[in-house]
């Protein structure tokens, strides 16, 4: 069979984001490890033991007689149960199942660039795409990651679409499937909550001069939006009187984002910070005639929130500070302790750093050797992309789809600023599809922009 030229840039960019997948699994060779090593994240056992007792009992808890899980959304442990129910309960085969879809996800991200922007543009996307290392770890985590990646890239795809479709009821369509898919995302994870507000917002500001259609794009998404999270607010608020997601976010944002601005300002750990937090969180369940114990963590939250707002209130500016600090660490975090760990080398934690000359200084002091090599290796590649990303920023306004550059802009925005302030590096794989578009054009700007000085300077010679 002839393949065409202009088609064998992007499979030779698929074949390779498979193959680096496929050699970090063999790498990380989890079929020699039993069942609970398998489960490599702290958060991995109770996806599979949900995923089980959804295979065994139909229920979603972590045992047959345990209480239903206030904690997990539903999405990814059935997925994880879906593979279980055609393949065994093998938690690497989870893993193939995931490679699989982040090569898909790549292509996705070519083709979405390539319709809207252009090809050459779409390949350095791809390429970055493929290479890396983040994108790779976690194909081969028991984590959501991957999965939630490629619900993020389908949105991508989709607005692609809106932003080259002239047919008013195409678009109808297309903006009903953006707020299922948003809805599936945010019960693989709940930090998509806030995303259809603001692609709303979004909406109703690149067609402000079409107002009626703007309102009906957004109903579409909000409607659609809720068909798919109402059904599991419903199963919480009639377990846990509560209706509400998960109890997770309300923790972290006390016990970590607001325990973070509290642990510089009493000199002492994130852990013990924590825990004095939310020890003052059950006073005021206390105060209020109330006992602790008997409260189950959905209504715990509602203290855990309410003692979190009014830390902020009272220092929004320190706050906006920690959060600042923890998001740009999101991006210089090289990750080195995750990919020592998946390989079965000992990490070396540095603890908590108190600012960027720190980290830089206890990296090479602390660090091991086959984590500094990793670095090395990460480095060139982040500071390439951060370069082709600003590049891109500047310049990619005055040829391309501003409409779509926004859109990605915004997206981008939204899941850079939500995490806080932990740094974590796989926080910002959610933003990934929607800069890379930035950092090809930035690249293909800069690349332009050498081959011109070089035939200068040979036609001076």
């Amino acid at each position: 069979m002839h393949i065409g030229r202009d088609v064998r840039p992007i499979l030779f960019i698929v074949a390779l984001c498979l193959l680096l997948r496929v050699v970090f699994l063999v790498l990380v060779h989890p079929w020699t490890f039993p069942t609970e090593e398998q489960l490599n994240c702290n958060d991995s056992p109770l996806y599979h033991q949900l995923a089980c007792t959804l295979l065994d009992y139909h229920r979603f808890a972590p045992s047959a007689t345990a209480a239903p899980d206030p904690l997990r959304t539903p999405v990814y442990p059935i997925f994880v149960s879906g593979i279980y129910a055609i393949f065994g309960r093998v938690p690497w085969l989870v893993f193939i199942a995931q490679i699989l879809l982040d090569c898909l996800s790549c292509y996705l991200v070519f083709k979405t660039l390539q319709r809207v922007l252009d090809a050459r543009v779409a390949h350095i996307a791809a390429f970055f795409y493929a290479i890396d290392p983040f994108l790779i770890l976690h194909t081969s985590a028991f984590l959501t990651e991957t999965l939630f990646v490629f619900l993020l890239v389908m949105v991508l795809h989709i607005y692609g679409r809106i932003s080259s479709d002239r047919e008013t009821r195409a678009r109808i369509v297309r903006y009903g499937l953006l707020g299922l898919i948003i809805g599936v995302a945010t019960l693989v994870r709940p930090i998509a909550l806030y995303l259809p507000i603001v692609l709303v917002a979004f909406i109703l500001a690149a067609n402000r001069k079409r107002i009626f259609r703007a309102l009906q794009y957004s109903g579409i998404v909000i409607l659609a939006f809720a068909v798919i999270v109402t059904p599991w607010l419903l199963r919480n608020y009639a377990n846990f009187g509560r209706a509400a997601l998960t109890y997770i976010d309300s923790w972290d944002l006390l016990a970590l984002n607001v325990g973070a601005m509290q642990a510089v300002k009493r000199h002492q750990n994130l852990k013990t910070t924590s825990d004095q937090l939310l020890a003052e969180a059950d006073s005021l369940i206390v105060a209020e005639g109330l006992r602790p114990e008997q409260l189950n963590l959905m209504h715990k939250a509602d203290y855990w929130r309410r003692l979190a707002f009014r830390y902020i209130l009272r220092d929004p500016f320190h706050f906006a500070i920690v959060h600042a600090k923890g998001t740009i660490f999101v991006f210089a975090n090289l990750g080195t302790s995750d990919l020592v760990k998946f390989l079965h080398l000992p990490p070396h934690s540095m603890g908590e750093m108190t600012s960027f000359s720190d980290m830089a200084r206890r990296f090479f002091a602390e660090k091991s050797a086959a984590e500094i090599l990793a670095a090395a290796l990460v480095v060139p590649l982040l500071l390439i992309t951060y370069v082709g990303l600003v590049a891109g920023l500047i310049v990619g306004w005055r040829r391309y789809n501003r409409r779509f550059l926004a859109f990605c802009l915004v997206i981008t925005l939204y899941f850079v600023a939500v995490p806080g302030a932990l740094g974590v590096v796989r926080f910002k794989l959610p933003a990934m599809p929607f800069f890379l578009g930035f950092v090809g054009i930035g690249i293909a700007h800069l690349l332009d922009r050498w081959r011109v000085k070089r035939a200068a300077a040979i036609a001076s010679q």
